[in-house]
């Protein structure tokens, strides 16, 4: 195995244990984890779908502004608190980073995302289960 794809298997894992941790909190329902969970395992091949035009460069474009529109209406209307917005938030922005991903400083955004998911979900949930996904 290359470092290349040692490195992105690693970045993979630390996005998987984020969404681990977050769903663990309850605050994401099981279809939007389990539809999270399918695009971060299809985000592994996204290099080659990329390539092929799919998903279009243009709605690649328009994710990150849908993402914040949602957040905004998901602070308006939905959540009960402004960090369970910005948990759906990096939820969204790790997986745009997996489906996008192509230098170091796209690398290094998927860790500071999934890390920064560990740590809102340490503050969301006190279960003895998260504390599993916290030391992995």
């Amino acid at each position: 195995m290359t470092f290349g794809s040692a490195l992105k298997l690693v970045l993979f894992l630390l996005a998987g244990d984020g969404l681990l941790a977050l769903w663990l909190t309850g605050e994401l329902p099981l279809p939007l984890a389990a539809a999270a969970g399918l695009l971060l395992l299809l985000g592994w091949w996204a290099e080659p779908l990329r390539s092929r035009g799919l998903p279009p460069a243009p709605f690649l474009a328009a994710i990150p502004g849908l993402l914040a529109i949602g957040a905004i209406l998901d602070f308006l209307f939905a959540a009960e608190a402004l960090l369970i917005v910005a948990v759906r938030l990096l939820l969204g922005l790790t997986l745009y980073t997996c489906w996008t991903m192509r230098t170091p400083p796209d690398r290094w955004r998927l860790a500071l995302l999934s890390l920064m998911a560990v740590v809102a979900a340490a503050g969301l949930t006190t279960r003895p289960a998260f504390l599993a996904t916290f030391a992995a």
